[in-house]
């Protein structure tokens, strides 16, 4: 049971992290078709991101739905969370027992966006993805762990209400 549980959790991690990172995409491809749609999709990052165009990439003339740092926290959350059962065993001592991943991969992130704010140097859009993509990378280890354990509470604040 429980295996079963943690490759579901794992498949709905997938699936809705790989349809945000689609939804990005989505207003560029319908664009054409149906400008409305697309514009509500590209609203519905609008709380999440800053979407300004100049920090954003384009799709066909279009602009994506959320900015270049953006588009890499969530291609690196999902691309890391599919690949999740290939490397779990080997990473997940050393990265999910460990924060101190978080604020390291944070801090080329983190000099980044303060040396853009405090313009000192606004670097190129490719930097501002990979920084994004490889602090969210190790967000799956944390993730799933904390799944695992709020699961498995769960299972045992059930079973101990079960009268027999």
């Amino acid at each position: 049971m429980k295996k079963k549980i943690i490759i579901w959790s794992w498949l709905l991690t997938v699936l809705i992290s790989g349809l945000l990172l689609a939804g990005i995409f989505l207003p560029a491809f319908l664009a054409g078709k149906n400008r409305s749609l697309a514009s509500f999709i590209f609203s519905l990052y609008s709380p999440l991101c800053h979407q300004r165009p100049e920090r954003s990439y384009n799709l066909w003339g279009q602009q994506l739905s959320v900015c270049s740092r953006c588009l890499g926290i969530y291609a690196g959350f999902f691309f890391s969370a599919f690949l999740y059962p290939v490397y779990k065993r080997s990473w997940k001592i050393k990265i999910g027992q460990n924060f101190q991943w978080l604020i390291v991969l944070a801090l080329p992130l983190a000099a980044d966006f303060l040396a853009g704010w405090l313009k000192i140097w606004d670097s190129p859009l490719f930097f501002k993805t990979l920084t994004g993509f490889f602090w969210a990378a190790v967000w799956p280890f944390f993730w799933f762990k904390a799944l695992e354990e709020f699961l498995s509470s769960a299972r045992n604040v059930a079973s101990a209400g079960k009268v027999e």
